[in-house]
């Protein structure tokens, strides 16, 4: 669902850049793994997250991007998954359980 997600995301901003691939491939891998991790939803959700800004982070350096910018994003991210899946995942879990 998420590679899907990101292609309406980013067809419905009529925005292109070489992120597209990167992020499309990336949040169709860490959806298929976490299917199999037998965790917590909140460890589950802070693991990929990680993940993802971890490889996310790597492929952004390797296509130029700014070290400053990608710290910033990186940051924000984070904090802001982390709440979220503090907070509010396992409140949604329920509802759709």
């Amino acid at each position: 669902m998420g590679p899907l997600l990101m292609v309406v995301n980013y067809f419905g901003e009529r925005r292109s850049s070489g992120y597209f691939l990167l992020t499309t491939i990336l949040y169709g891998i860490i959806g298929f793994v976490s299917y199999f991790i037998k965790l917590d939803i909140v460890v589950i959700g802070i693991i990929m997250t990680l993940s993802y800004n971890v490889v996310a982070h790597i492929f952004s350096r390797m296509f130029g991007a700014n070290l400053t910018s990608l710290i910033v994003f990186n940051v924000v991210n984070v904090g802001v998954n982390v709440f979220m899946f503090v907070f509010y995942a396992g409140f949604i879990l329920e509802i759709l359980v």
